[in-house]
């Protein structure tokens, strides 16, 4: 809950873009937990979840749809040097 409670709070407007509506890549999300958080605090905006270990993004896509968030939030396997 510290991403959405301090850190994004603590970076400049960061936290107005994504009220109003962002493109949010997170990169290096595991199971798509700090992801989907993230998605539930801002409704309006979007999310990308990428990490390299495919059981983990089939995780993440299994939770996203459990919690009703599977149309603002996606998961792709992928590297950081891949995106």
């Amino acid at each position: 809950n510290n991403i959405v409670q301090h850190w994004l709070p603590a970076l400049d407007g960061m936290a107005d873009k994504m009220r109003a509506g962002a493109k949010v890549a997170d990169v290096g999300c595991g199971v798509g937990f700090s992801t989907l958080l993230m998605a539930r605090a801002f409704p309006n905006s979007r999310f990308v979840g990428f990490d390299f270990h495919e059981p983990s993004i089939e995780s993440a896509r299994q939770h996203a749809r459990e919690h009703g968030l599977d149309t603002q939030v996606r998961f792709e396997c992928a590297t950081a040097k891949d995106i």
